[in-house]
């Protein structure tokens, strides 16, 4: 096991770089079935994020109340069918003065 997070209503495992587990209470497992390898989670209180790789981009889902996600509105994610991977948007941080759009490089 990498890494652990928990929030208050979840966990998450990472595995592999690979193989991310989600467990929300009671125990029932969901795969996210992200596009890329996951490099780290993070866990809020109803929500997680992934930091992805090689991109080293950002994807988040759960409650979003309070636009905890990062998508600048508070549109609950992940919950249906088909919103995850490629369909989950990555969290938009900005946009270097080269046009790229910036990610991050080292969490600590």
């Amino acid at each position: 096991m990498l890494q652990v997070a928990s929030g208050s209503r979840h966990s998450c495992a990472l595995l592999s770089p690979s193989r991310p587990h989600f467990t929300p209470q009671p125990i029932h497992y969901v795969h996210p079935c992200l596009s890329q390898a996951v490099l780290q989670v993070a866990a809020g209180s109803r929500h997680s994020c992934a930091l992805l790789g090689p991109s080293r981009r950002v994807k988040c889902w759960g409650r979003n109340r309070r636009g905890q996600l990062g998508y600048g509105d508070d549109t609950q994610r992940g919950g249906a069918a088909g919103s995850m991977g490629a369909n989950l948007p990555y969290v938009n941080l900005g946009t270097a003065p080269d046009g790229q759009p910036y990610a991050v490089q080292q969490v600590q």
